[in-house]
């Protein structure tokens, strides 16, 4: 979209940060994509990334 100004910061732990300024409004969101799931776990970390998914979508 003509207008849209994106920023893409990289914090020190490496997690890659999106943001867009959006000039009179007052709220924001959120969203979170995680490049890894069940199959880069070994099987000491088994469970580890559904685990995760509860904690995120069902609190």
């Amino acid at each position: 979209m003509p207008g849209m100004h994106y920023r893409l910061t990289t914090l020190p732990t490496g997690l890659r940060v999106i943001t867009e300024e959006m000039p009179g409004v007052r709220s924001v969101a959120v969203g979170c994509w995680i490049d890894t799931g069940t199959r880069d776990e070994n099987a000491n970390e088994a469970g580890a990334s559904h685990f995760l998914e509860h904690l995120l979508f069902k609190g």
